[in-house]
């Protein structure tokens, strides 16, 4: 459970950046070496998420996991939100046919943003990354 709250932190603290771009601070400019920076910061968040989810497999754990997995899906969906910024998505791009089959997921495998899969109430930074992500995908159009 401390790794799932360790995943949850870094995860979270990727969709904050990007509700503090939405709400309207200041635009930074930022050099090549920032950016190769932010990406691997990035890169290793995805490391760390899939080493969660592999350790709570050879656990046995497929809650943990699947929480682990839809808590990452969540996230990647609300920092796209956060991106675009209330624009709409070209639909002929790689990103809205992702998005479509994210949100065809979604509606096979609702999320309650009261709990998450383990059947404990979400924290107050994850759940505003859930219900972000859920009224994200009500917008994006076939």
């Amino acid at each position: 459970m401390k790794t799932l709250k360790f995943l949850a932190l870094c995860l979270v603290g990727c969709a904050i950046l990007a509700f503090a771009a939405e709400e309207g601070a200041p635009q930074k400019v930022y050099t090549k070496e920032q950016v190769k920076d932010l990406i691997a910061d990035l890169e290793v968040g995805n490391a760390l998420s899939s080493v969660v989810v592999l350790e709570a497999l050879r656990r046995g754990d497929t809650q943990q996991a699947i929480e682990a997995l839809e808590f990452s899906v969540d996230s990647s969906v609300s920092s796209i939100a956060a991106r675009l910024k209330g624009q709409p998505v070209d639909q002929s791009s790689s990103v809205h046919q992702g998005l479509l089959k994210v949100k065809v997921y979604r509606q096979r495998h609702p999320r309650s943003t009261a709990t998450n899969n383990l059947g404990h109430a979400f924290d107050e930074m994850q759940k505003p990354v859930v219900e972000k992500a859920a009224v994200f995908l009500k917008s994006v159009e076939k």
